[in-house]
């Protein structure tokens, strides 16, 4: 074996490269030994070993941290076996095997068939030119496992475009659905239109030449349906320049006219310099020499700046400052170090620092030092998983294990209890259980079609059960009479088109309509022990938002409430009526930075003071860290001859040489005038940035995790307590001296509780809250009532109707107390505290202070933005944050992913990854418009318009990308900016939300809802035409495998077309986008993520690394390895290997 040193001097890196001539032992084949070793400036070192083949100079091992992949390969040089973990004493060995048949004779067809590590079989059929026409797969059919089942075709037209292809779903060994997708191409060979089943088209003309208002490129998008007279909807046009960039983006309504536009500017290599929205807020960029963004200039004048390890031209941020408006004053948000091979090893936000230890030669971290000074420590079992085995705190405990052949999750424990998971053949979900301390299980079952539609899911059963929860059917199982305790069924039903119809749970079913866009119109709840129903209709602007609302309950008069949008997006008003009754009106202002400035209410039933007086207006204000420095509230007093009052509330936060905090991020006190009863709150915080107490003197307490545990009342009396699982989702909590309650999920919604002989069940479709019920209690039933942020303003419970309002920050007023658990923006409401656990335990929202409790551990470099405490980065009424961590979308409607995206450069001579890259970018772009100024420049401009840095602000598009999403380099900026030309052009609203984590591609590939799946699929059928006749053939045909699949649908049938870059560690993955519903508890931000929720799949342990992009989210930094550019394609050209080798 041949080593190589390596020198590095100063601030650089060194990499040495030895070579070694042998003989493959398990090949019999003369090979090449390669060993690569990256030297730090500071000594650290890594190393990988490649051998390669001297006959083929085909790549037939690779070692990398102690994982070996193997390849073997046939006469032809075509790919035939990966193994992974080969010769593993703890049997971590697995493969995946292709096979290819070709054909001689008429009528037959060649094809390749490819086993993944569980034995399933798909099969790739393809046409004289090499163009996959139609796949199949075996364990489809429970009767027969070896039979295959269709389950893709395809068809060409005469320019080898696709014209036809359908998708075909199985379940209970039944064909459920079929979904078509028609494409039709313009005069230049460009897909122009795309028609659904359903009969939808979404449109996107490119016009090469021009027009008389611009002298370039303009590309015109719209959606429409098909009908004689069509709706139309979400018309925009692009003018595009020389970089294939847009110069302007309008949006138009039906018929054509502007509504409003953004504007953007470009240095002259095709950066962006600046960005101006539909209401004239202009945000200025700058770069350094390796374009990396380095200061974002708000609106408001605030600049967000950036610095770098000056021995890297990669995105590793060490400090980032906010320079206030006057220029001068400096406020340092974050910093950060690394060492030699890139790994973060110390951030520090305000006082708080964490430092990171790491193994010699792995970028997994091993142990991490709070900033209270407690050690977490990490173990891995790297053959198997990149994800942890084991994670140990001072005062908890987690251990993981994980399937052998999938290295899915397969049990996570801790000291409150135990997970488990269970999976088919197609590594879909089918079970997990919870055992409690009292030795108690629960269980939930799943049961969903091939494509991963959820078709059956039970809630909550029990087994073998002492004391079984009483008021339910006792079941019987086989060896005798057992106690059990039955669970909840929810079954849903889907159209024709594959659409969600309906969905029953227990005494609540939920029927949904939909218009001739796809949009749904109507929404029906029926209590059918009650025999009531709740009907909610929706109607749409020529954009897409929700413009008016009717609720129709029982009996009751019909409530009605309608919206009304800036051009920029943002909502301008909101007026609930009752019978024509005005009950509520909400007018609403924001600053140039898009933060929510102002509020006016009118109307009888407006929200309600500290004092029990009604509301009449609030004004709030913001420094240039989205601290809120003042509100003033004048509400309704008879007492004073105005007939109202004032109160102005002034909040004192931490400054440089403050005795009690220097962090400017920190609440410190609130001074009212005029002074209320109870005094002035102040606050403290732990070493690790928790608030010690809320406004009402209440105490708080955490672990050394920083989770919540338990809340006292100033006398020490208790209020809640709190316990999590090995997740860190909150599993129990306990009201006083109440028993306690179990808490259960279904993503990121609450889907039941058990508290002694009590269960609750809660129905969710997405994320709308839609009923909840009291087993075995049937006159409890509630149906909810919502508007379109999810918050839920009425129960109708039998034939009572109660009803809410709530404040713009999420405070809620109800004349009778709702019963319901759900609350402002259909987020659980805590008991007795009236705070939001956000994140299923992550940290607490409180609304009468309008911030978190606790610092969000993604920022400031993350996607938690710079102020680790804001809620929603200012703006409550354009977004929503259910996990805690940032802020998401909800501008009334879910976007699509084809508006507002920045169109790809257009050269005829691109090639297929190209357009692959480029159609990647679109989820991205269309959510980015609010990212760099809500995250005060942390986010680079897509491409040049769309994408924000840092902290808050206005934009058209409203979407959501939060803070370190575009900054994670310029290759994700600018894949997103070129992207939309071919990318997107389903309507997936589950996905769009989804969208919002823009910083990675491969992040869109592990989202639940394939938007980024079907956006690659278009553009891979729209590039057909460009590809070389060698290599368009095979990638084609295997993308469109690729992309056909659902989350829950296997790998392609074909085999990578370069085993170095191919899916190793995945060889046990038999999908696209895994199916994760649990993952390990989260690992120490930016270094090494541990996802939050549930089991999943095997990660690459090829190009999954912990080095690259620590400015963007946690679990998003290691996602920059999927990505590597092309440089002859030039800088906004990228090669998504994380698509390919899955």
């Amino acid at each position: 074996k041949g080593k190589g040193k390596g020198n590095s001097k100063g601030n650089s890196k060194g990499n040495s490269k030895g070579n070694s001539k042998g003989n493959s032992k398990h090949l019999q084949v003369p090979v090449q030994l390669i060993e690569i070793t990256t030297i730090g400036f500071d000594n650290a070192r890594i190393s990988k070993q490649q051998q390669q083949s001297l006959l083929t100079g085909q790549v037939l091992m690779t070692l990398e941290e102690g994982v070996e992949i193997r390849y073997a390969y046939d006469a032809l040089n075509r790919l035939t076996k990966e193994t992974i973990a080969p010769n593993s004493s703890a049997g971590y060995e697995v493969s995946r095997e292709y096979e290819y048949t070709l054909c001689s004779a008429p009528g037959q067809h060649a094809e390749q068939v490819l086993t993944d590590a569980r034995k399933v079989r798909t099969r790739s059929v393809m046409d004289g030119l090499g163009r996959a026409i139609l796949e199949e797969r075996d364990h489809i059919d429970s009767n027969d496992l070896k039979a295959m089942r269709m389950i893709h075709t395809a068809q060409y037209n005469a320019w080898n475009n696709v014209q036809y292809e359908m998708d075909y779903d199985w379940f209970d060994n039944q064909q459920r659905f079929t979904t078509q997708s028609t494409y039709t191409y313009d005069d230049w060979n460009r897909q122009s239109v795309i028609t659904s089943d359903h009969g939808v088209q979404t449109h996107q003309y490119h016009d090469p030449i021009g027009s008389k208002e611009h002298n370039g490129p303009v590309q015109k998008t719209w959606v429409q349906s098909g009908d004689a007279e069509p709706l139309i909807s979400g018309r925009s046009q692009t003018w595009l320049n020389m970089f294939g960039k847009p110069d302007k983006i309008k949006s138009q309504d039906a018929a054509g006219k502007d509504l409003g536009s953004q504007t953007f500017l470009y240095d002259g290599i095709g950066r962006c310099t600046e960005q101006t929205d539909a209401s004239d807020h202009k945000t200025q960029f700058s770069y350094d020499a390796w374009s990396r963004m380095v200061s974002t200039r708000l609106p408001d004048s605030s600049e967000a700046h950036r610095e770098y390890e000056p021995f890297s031209t990669t995105e590793l941020p060490t400090s980032l400052n906010v320079i206030h408006p006057d220029g001068i004053t400096k406020t340092a948000a974050g910093k950060q170090t690394f060492d030699g091979l890139g790994r973060l090893t110390l951030a520090q936000a305000g006082q708080r620092v964490e430092h990171y230890e790491y193994e010699d030669g792995h970028r997994q971290i091993k142990t991490r030092k709070t900033a209270k000074g407690d050690d977490i420590s990490y173990t891995y079992n790297l053959a198997l998983t990149d994800q942890i085995v084991s994670s140990t705190a001072p005062d908890d405990a987690a251990r993981f294990e994980y399937d052998n052949v999938s290295a899915r999750l397969i049990s996570a424990t801790n000291k409150q209890g135990k997970r488990t998971y269970a999976y088919d053949a197609h590594n879909q979900l089918t079970k997990e259980t919870w055992e409690d301390l009292q030795g108690r299980t629960w269980q939930t079952l799943h049961r969903t079609s091939l494509q991963g539609r959820a078709m059956y899911r039970t809630d909550v059963e029990q087994k073998d059960v002492k004391n079984p929860v009483k008021g339910v059917v006792k079941g019987r199982s086989k060896g005798g009479v057992k106690n059990s305790v039955k669970g909840v069924e929810t079954i849903y039903r889907y159209d024709t088109f594959g659409r969600l119809e309906s969905a029953v749970q227990g005494n609540v079913e939920v029927t949904t309509r939909y218009d001739t866009l796809g949009q749904p119109c109507e929404m029906t709840t029926h209590d059918t022990v009650a025999g009531t129903s709740l009907v909610n209709r929706i109607e749409y602007d020529d954009q897409g938002q929700e413009v008016l609302r009717t609720q129709n309950a029982g009996n009751h008069p019909v409530r009605t409430l309608t919206q009304q949008w800036q051009p920029d997006g943002l909502m301008q008003s909101r007026h609930l009526q009752e019978a024509g009754n005005p009950l509520l009106l909400e007018e609403f202002k924001y600053d140039a930075r898009g933060r929510l400035s102002g509020v006016t209410y009118s109307g009888s039933n407006r929200p309600v003071h500290a004092s029990g007086k009604a509301i009449i207006n609030q004004t709030f204000i913001f420094d240039e860290l989205d601290n809120m420095t003042l509100t003033t509230t004048r509400f309704d007093d008879v007492s004073n001859e105005a007939g109202f009052s004032t109160e102005t509330a002034i909040f004192r936060y931490g400054k440089e040489g403050d005795p009690d905090s220097r962090d400017r991020c920190q609440l410190l006190g609130i001074t009212y005038r005029p002074p209320r009863d109870t005094p002035h709150p102040t606050f403290n915080y732990d070493a690790n940035g928790n608030q010690s107490a809320d406004e009402h003197g209440n105490l708080l307490y955490y672990d050394s995790e920083s989770r919540l545990v338990r809340t006292d009342k100033p006398t020490g009396e208790p209020i809640n307590t709190y316990a999590y699982d090995s997740h860190d989702h909150l599993a129990t909590t306990r009201n006083g001296s109440d028993s306690e309650i179990l808490r259960f999920y279904q993503g990121q919604q609450l889907s039941s509780t058990v508290q002694d002989d009590r269960r609750t069940q809660f129905l969710h479709i997405d994320e709308q809250p839609i009923g909840q019920q009291t087993i075995g209690e049937p006159a409890e039933t509630l149906l909810l009532l919502t508007d379109a942020n999810q918050s839920v303003i009425g129960e109708f419970q039998q034939d009572t109707l109660r009803t809410a309002v709530y404040s713009a920050y999420g405070e809620r007023h109800s004349d009778d107390a709702l019963l319901s658990v759900a609350g402002f923006n259909g987020e659980v409401c805590e008991k007795d505290t009236g705070w939001y656990l956000l994140g299923n335990g992550y940290r607490a929202y409180n609304p009468g202070m309008m911030r978190f409790h606790s610092p969000d551990s993604l920022s400031p470099f993350g996607a938690g933005g710079v102020n680790p405490y804001t809620y929603c980065l200012g703006n409550p009424i354009a977004w929503r944050d259910p996990t805690g961590h940032d802020a998401s979308s909800q501008s009334g409607r879910l976007r699509r992913p084809d508006e507002n995206a920045i169109p790809a450069e257009m050269r005829g001579d691109l090639g297929l990854w190209t357009w692959v890259s480029l159609a990647a970018g679109v989820v991205f772009t269309l959510l980015s418009f609010y990212a760099t100024v809500t995250t005060f420049g942390i986010a680079t401009p897509v491409t040049g318009p769309i994408a924000f840095l840092g902290l808050s602000m206005t934009s058209y598009a409203g979407a959501s990308i939060t803070t370190a999403v575009l900054a994670t380099g310029t290759f994700i900026s600018a894949a997103s900016t070129a992207a939309s030309t071919y990318g997107a052009v389903t309507g997936n609203t589950k996905a769009m939300q989804a969208g919002q984590y823009l910083a990675y591609i491969g992040a869109a590939v592990e989202i639940s809802g394939g938007i980024l799946r079907h956006t690659l699929k278009r553009a891979v059928h729209a590039a057909v035409h460009v590809g070389d006749d060698v290599t368009k053939p095979v990638l084609t045909g295997r993308l469109f495998r690729f992309l056909n699949r659902s989350k829950s649908t296997s790998e392609d049938g074909a085999a990578p077309t370069n085993p170095a870059n191919s899916g190793a560690g995945n060889l046990a993955e038999n999908t696209l986008i895994p199916r994760a519903v649990g993952k390990s508890k989260p690992v120490p931000p930016r270094p090494n993520p541990r996802p939050r929720t549930g089991p999943y799949a095997r990660r690459d342990q090829q190009l999954v690394t912990n080095e690259a992009s620590p400015s963007s989210p946690s679990w998003l930094a290691r996602r920059t390895a999927f990505t590597k550019q092309l440089g002859e394609l030039g800088q906004n050209v990228y090669l998504v290997t994380y698509m390919i080798r899955r």
